[in-house]
């Protein structure tokens, strides 16, 4: 609810739009935070995907490699960067940067499995 309020606050201060007028939105977003319709640790997760989508397109676009990994331990993540005693949790790791000019594996040819194996038409 914390995080509701201070949402809406900035809504309000951006926006210019009264408190009250956005309460209405408010009892929506509480009420789905107490009663979910989905489970929310996946709604979320699936939250972080999109994010990491938008991440690795943008910085492809700019010439940076990114490598989503999983396989992870994600309790090690959150120890060691301190997050798990802000209520937050690893999902994904996705290393930014630039690939080394003498990788030798850069300049190999992709290897892909044709869109008609990997496309079903409906």
């Amino acid at each position: 609810p914390a995080d509701v309020q201070h949402y809406l606050e900035l809504i309000s201060s951006v926006r210019g739009t009264p408190m009250a007028a956005l309460k209405g939105y408010g009892d929506i977003i509480n009420g789905y935070m107490v009663n979910p319709s989905v489970d929310v640790n996946t709604w979320i997760t699936k939250q972080a995907y999109i994010a990491l989508g938008n991440l690795m397109t943008s910085a492809a676009m700019l010439g940076i490699d990114v490598c989503p990994m999983e396989g992870i331990i994600p309790e090690k993540y959150d120890e060691i960067l301190g997050i798990d005693k802000d209520g937050y949790q690893t999902v994904v790791v996705a290393p930014v940067g630039y690939r080394a000019a003498d990788d030798k594996h850069a300049a190999y040819k992709k290897v892909r499995f044709p869109a008609s194996e990997m496309v079903k038409h409906l």
